[in-house]
């Protein structure tokens, strides 16, 4: 009876072609999404519901509200993606804000979402290679997602990861994959879940900036010349500063996370500095850090007079990643900006310092 189970077993190859076939040969896909995390994912990922459009390699639109932890599902506020060809849109409804730029100006930092909402398989030739190649794939069963019959599918790969696959009896095109990771120090998944599929080509249009919106051209920072945007911030031991208090003297001013390890060589970046110029003004602001981050910034040698809970300043001084480092005039305006810490960046900043500091105030 056994023997005949094993017999009966669909071949989990066979369901890979087919499913490789199917998405090769899709014109363009919409379909409806739900996107979270498990384990170590659901700490640090957001729960995701919307619906996508994709025509191509070059048209997508994305529609998504976010939530996260206990609060999923209960801020019902949009954020909206386009790209048509080289054009990016991102429509931020929270903040109406409307961004826009160019691919090849390096605006794809624009699309801030989590990669595996869109399934590369909906846009890849030989989607499937890798399952279909594999040394571990199995047929697990039969389930129903949305009212659709699936195969269950396990696939391990080399690197340790696995992922299991709904794939559709009928139109061979995947409802739902959870993507394991096999890192222990990363344990979990992140589960895509897809519901209402057309498997036909969507009618994707450029947006139109919405009435009250606030146009947002991209730039990768902000530009020298800039006026630096004002702020308000509690240092490490609490008191409190604003950019007028540095007004007079160049100021190096830094994002950074105690997290991130470029941060760390931005850290070692800035004590160079202030060893080769005793009387630099540096301000080293740590954003996007969990809990009460004061109590392990005290651990690391930072430069500077040190400042906590600076997110809210990353939209304003166009901090999409870190580290960030901005100098500023002696009337606060941006002369210099550059991301990362890399020594090629370290020469151009000192000598626009080496120039600030050369010329005389009247």
């Amino acid at each position: 009876m056994i023997l005949l189970f094993i017999l009966l077993q669909p071949s989990p190859q066979d369901i890979f072609t087919l499913a490789d076939s199917a998405c090769t040969a899709l014109p363009g896909v919409s379909y409806d999404f739900v996107f979270r995390g498990t384990g170590w994912f659901e700490a640090i990922l957001p729960w995701l519901e919307g619906n996508a459009s994709i025509s191509g390699d070059s048209l997508l639109r994305l529609e998504f509200t976010e939530s996260h932890g206990e609060t999923a599902g209960a801020f019902p506020v949009p954020s909206v993606f386009h790209v048509l060809g080289d054009s990016v849109w991102f429509t931020d409804h929270g903040r109406q804000r409307f961004h826009s730029g160019s691919l090849r100006a390096g605006a794809g930092e624009l699309l801030v979402f989590p990669p595996w909402v869109l399934p590369v398989e909906f846009m890849l030739t030989d989607p499937f290679r890798d399952e279909i190649n594999a040394d571990s794939i199995a047929w697990l069963g039969y389930d129903t997602l949305s009212g659709i019959p699936c195969h269950t599918l396990l696939s391990i790969y080399p690197s340790g990861d696995a992922a299991l696959w709904s794939i559709s009896t009928e139109d061979h095109l995947p409802r739902r994959v959870e993507r394991i990771s096999g890192d222990p120090r990363t344990p979990g998944a992140q589960i895509l879940s897809i519901s209402s599929l057309v498997a036909e080509n969507p009618v994707i249009v450029a947006p139109a900036l919405p009435e009250g919106y606030r146009l947002v051209p991209y730039s990768p920072v902000l530009l020298p010349g800039t006026p630096a945007p004002g702020f308000i911030l509690a240092d490490i031991d609490g008191m409190v500063a604003r950019l007028a208090d540095f007004r007079g003297e160049p100021l190096v001013l830094a994002f950074v996370s105690s997290w991130s390890n470029p941060s760390l060589g931005a850290l070692a970046l800035l004590s160079r500095l202030m060893t080769d110029y005793s009387d630099l003004n540096v301000a080293t602001v740590f954003i996007w850090e969990k809990g009460t981050p004061a109590f392990r910034l005290r651990d690391l040698a930072v430069p500077g007079r040190v400042f906590v809970y600076g997110d809210h300043l990353a939209e304003d001084y166009v901090v999409r990643s870190v580290p960030v480092i901005y100098l500023l005039d002696r009337e606060a305006k941006i002369a210099f900006a550059m991301r990362g810490s890399a020594p090629d960046d370290e020469v151009l900043l000192r000598s626009a310092l080496d120039e600030l500091r050369s010329t005389r105030v009247p």
